[in-house]
């Protein structure tokens, strides 16, 4: 559980980086 919810943050903060880099 604690896991996924790690993994959902991670997730979020990749797509804001990856919409600084490409947007």
């Amino acid at each position: 559980m604690i896991g996924s919810l790690l993994v959902n943050l991670y997730m979020s903060h990749n797509k804001e980086k990856m919409k600084k880099v490409f947007g």
